[in-house]
């Protein structure tokens, strides 16, 4: 068996032995990229949230994210003083020592990179030495919900901008990166339903005190049957409702008919 001399460290191996190590060493080598490469894209997806991608707000879990590790400029934030007037003249005068003649302001209005805000409510449970569990009171039931932001802008977009549901889903999902179920357009909807029934009794006396009330109907198709429409408003109060056909109502457009 012929040996073969290493310069590093002056150690003598067969060459046999050499050969078997360095066909090792490629071997891990080889191991090694493939176990980064697996770790890096179990990373990105550990590192995925409702921020980031198309995963709603309940898959965040308690996790806090990750804060801004860039360090502080102490500038405010927005558009920073010194959109200063650089370079030289024609005359071949030095720009930055010439005297200020006014300022000029440009505003650029636009939409926040992030429209989705998470707010985590962490409710306290304790078990008291007799074996009972108390648990604090909080008004947010569900581990994951909808804001009241949210669910006032589907619907409007539902009610006021007619928007059907299917259509509504994919502008939260591709626009604000939220999924959102019929249920819960279904249940904003009801819920507003019936906020609006004492401002709705407000109107109606608003009214019937006025002195003056224009009273209209129009026909209009509602759940595939001829319906009625009927308005009755003032300068400042508008009621409007359905009936169905022959329940038409007439008022009288400078005397007041009760409603």
């Amino acid at each position: 068996m012929t040996a073969m001399k290493v310069q590093r460290d002056h150690i003598l191996l067969p060459r046999k032995v050499y050969e078997e190590l360095l066909r090792t060493i490629e071997l891990l080598k080889d191991r090694v990229k493939k176990l980064e490469s697996a770790n890096k894209a179990l990373q990105e997806r550990l590192n995925k949230n409702s921020s980031n991608s198309h995963k709603p707000p309940s898959s965040d879990g308690y996790r806090k994210g990750i804060k801004n590790n860039r360090e502080k400029s102490g500038k405010s934030q927005g558009a920073q003083k010194g959109h200063k007037v650089k370079g030289q003249c024609q005359c071949g005068r030095d720009l930055e020592q010439a005297p200020v003649l006014r300022i000029e302001r440009r505003q650029v209005f636009d939409l926040p990179g992030k429209l989705m805000e998470v707010t985590e409510h962490q409710v306290e449970i304790r078990q008291c030495c007799c074996g009972v569990i108390h648990q604090a009171e909080c008004k947010e039931k569900g581990n994951a919900q909808y804001g009241t932001r949210i669910k006032s802008l589907a619907v409007y977009l539902n009610q006021y901008q007619f928007v059907p549901f299917e259509r509504l889903q994919e502008f939260f999902e591709d626009v604000i990166g939220v999924s959102i179920s019929d249920g819960v357009l279904t249940g904003s909807n009801e819920l507003l339903y019936e906020q609006l029934e004492k401002p709705e009794e407000q109107i109606k006396k608003a009214l019937q005190e006025s002195k003056v009330l224009h009273n209209d109907e129009t026909g209009m198709r509602c759940s595939g049957k001829l319906q009625w429409i009927h308005s009755s408003s003032t300068d400042s109060h508008t009621h409007q409702h359905t009936a169905e056909t022959g329940q038409r109502r007439h008022g009288c457009h400078r005397h007041l008919n009760p409603l």
